[in-house]
């Protein structure tokens, strides 16, 4: 992507205002010289073309923000470059404030734990800027909690690192900015306990919106907890909606129905299907892709997330898998039948944070 590409993108694309991501990788490893199909050689420029990104980058005005107040251009630019770039990657460690990173070929984990590295102190320059704006943090069991979320819009309160006017998230209590190892084997406990002891959906509800990272995770969106209320019928509110991570690039969300794991998924009929709860569910969220659709909601649509959808996925996330494989490969088969909405059980949940701890 040439430089003024991302620039343009991050200063004026809706999509990168509703992103929500750490850093800004930028590979410029790539072979300095090549050839084409014709025989003419190719000289690449990667780094030289990287260090003008994150000039680009850095020259954004402090406006340009994400959905959750960080500024696009004190966010960490990554720039992973070959050992033949020593003496230029020197320079440009100096002359950019980008991060340069030897990138070893065909070795992710190194270049993951890099970048993890420097996300992370890049997220303890952030919280002390939280801290400067009077939002309360603190830190629990290796995560980073914060508690509200600045509501302020005049703009005032603008840090290196934040900016209140881009403020769009709306919380009464304690969310996990962002959490370690430590952290994620406490959430991997935590989800496990409350599944073991049959917690109820306000129960659920309550956990996921306050450790959003879970849901992010695992439906690849930035979840939005009671964000829409309809207009018509009033009071509609879909449990989550899920702007994706890096902003609505198709303008295409995810309305989420939320339903306790302790209910049942199939009958237990000669051949079993979904019980009257998960029907009641998928026509529950199938009524909320309706109401998408009405005019006369466009503007609360428009209030809570930021823009108007013009495709809508559906799930349900209800109850837990079977015990019997028998039991399991039914749900499968029903799942499969159900072409609209996808049918989640919160194991498929639990799944994606055990694999990491």
């Amino acid at each position: 992507m040439p430089s003024y590409e991302l620039a343009n993108y991050l200063r004026f694309g809706v999509n990168s205002s509703l992103a929500r991501i750490d850093a800004i990788v930028c590979s410029a490893d790539s072979i300095p010289m090549s050839f084409k199909k014709d025989g003419t050689v190719e000289i690449n420029y990667s780094l030289d073309h990287a260090m003008i990104m994150s000039w680009e980058a850095r020259d954004l005005p402090d406006s340009c923000t994400m959905s959750d107040g960080r500024k696009w251009r004190s966010l960490p630019f990554i720039i992973f470059h070959s050992p033949a770039d020593h003496e230029l990657a020197q320079r440009a460690a100096i002359e950019t404030h980008a991060k340069l990173v030897l990138a070893p070929r065909h070795h992710p984990p190194f270049l993951l734990a890099q970048i993890e590295k420097i996300v992370e102190q890049h997220h303890g320059l952030l919280l002390k800027d939280y801290e400067y704006c009077g939002i309360i943090v603190r830190l629990v069991k290796g995560r980073a909690q914060i508690n509200p979320a600045l509501k302020l819009k005049t703009g005032t309160v603008n840090t290196e690192h934040y900016n209140a006017a881009g403020d769009r998230r709306k919380s009464n209590g304690w969310v996990t900015f962002s959490r370690n190892r430590e952290g994620l084997a406490n959430d991997v406990e935590l989800f496990e306990e409350l599944l073991s002891r049959k917690a109820t959906e306000t129960e659920m509800h309550k956990f996921f919106t306050e450790h959003p990272a879970i849901l992010m995770e695992a439906r690849k969106g930035v979840p939005v907890s009671h964000g829409i209320s309809f207009t018509d019928p009033k009071n509609w509110r879909p449990d989550f909606a899920f702007s994706p991570i890096l902003g609505p690039l198709n303008f295409e969300i995810e309305l989420l129905e939320l339903k306790g794991p302790d209910e049942k998924t199939l009958t237990q009929r000669f051949h079993p299907g979904f019980t009257r709860k998960v029907h009641a569910a998928i026509d529950q969220v199938r009524d909320y892709e309706h109401a998408m659709r009405d005019p006369a909601n466009f503007k609360a649509i428009r209030r809570a997330l930021g823009f108007l959808p013009a495709n809508s996925r559906l799930a349900v996330l209800i109850g837990r898998n079977p015990d019997s494989e028998a039991g399991r490969q039914t749900l499968e088969r029903r799942k499969g039948q159900v072409v609209d909405v996808e049918i989640i059980t919160y194991d498929e949940i639990f799944e994606t944070q055990a694999r990491q701890a």
